[in-house]
């Protein structure tokens, strides 16, 4: 389907796609990134290498955006090893090609909007501000995800400094993209509208069961209930204390992306 999007863009840019009386191009949706650029590529290489391109290059810049986020927060070197595989989880398996090209963005927004949070300055502001805007036309549910972290990590460094005075005024990289979403979501939901309307959500089902904590280990992995995968599940929640790490109740800002990953797999 996302090779679809790209090559129907690319016929359409072109002049030579048989459906310019059926489709419009939206520039107002939340996955530009992605298909912006896979699409350049698709005029040199077929649709589907660009896209192979695009998720290697995805690839490379998520390993090396967590191998940055540990530094930030001083973690031990080994667990860059574990980097390399959390990758290919549930959205490398369902093929959610914009979600895999926004995660090294929402990486590096958590990182530069954290190193605001802990020394806020006009630059660095600006830096988060950018970031975040470009996690926006990204993904907006990976949007949403960066900014709930950076927002709870603002919190916890703003209480380690002892809520100084300026705390409220130094948000604004947060206020801001945060409301450019809501204007956002906004004026797309109006354009979906003019487009022939928004398709009616069909029953939620949430399957609150026990089999989601294991599951949370099993999908990094890709999902399958194998017994290989069992066990690699196993030795890799075990791997941190086999190597005599323990999570530091007195840093939580160290630890509030994992809380948040779990909540949101647990409750949602």
């Amino acid at each position: 389907q996302h090779a679809g999007q790209v090559a129907l863009l690319h016929d359409l840019l072109a002049g030579t796609s048989a459906w310019t009386q059926v489709f419009r191009i939206n520039v107002f949706t939340p996955y530009l990134v992605g298909y912006g650029l896979a699409l350049p590529l698709s005029f040199i290489v077929p649709v589907g290498v660009a896209l192979k391109l695009i998720l290697s290059l995805s690839y490379i810049a998520f390993v090396f955006a967590l191998v940055a986020l540990r530094r930030h927060f001083h973690g031990d070197p080994r667990l860059d090893w574990l980097f390399v595989l959390s990758f290919f989880g549930p959205a490398y398996h369902w093929g959610f090609f914009t979600f895999l090209a926004a995660a090294p963005i929402a990486v590096v927004f958590i990182l530069v909007a954290d190193r605001h949070a802990q020394q806020p300055c006009l630059k660095r502001g600006v830096v988060a501000l950018l970031t975040g805007l470009a996690l926006l036309l990204s993904h907006g549910l990976m949007f949403v995800f960066g900014l709930a972290v950076a927002g709870t990590l603002y919190l916890l460094r703003c209480r380690e400094r002892g809520w100084a005075g300026r705390w409220l005024l130094d948000a604004w990289p947060f206020a801001l993209s945060g409301l450019v979403c809501l204007g956002y979501l906004f004026f797309s939901t109006r354009l979906q509208q003019q487009y022939g309307g928004i398709a009616e959500a069909g029953q939620i089902l949430w399957r609150w069961e026990w089999k989601r904590l294991p599951k949370l280990f099993i999908n990094s992995l890709g999902g399958k209930t194998t017994l290989p995968v069992l066990l690699a599940s196993v030795v890799l929640v075990a791997l941190p204390w086999l190597l005599g790490l323990r999570i530091d109740g007195r840093r939580p800002a160290a630890w509030a992306m994992f809380g948040i990953c779990l909540l949101i797999a647990l409750a949602v």
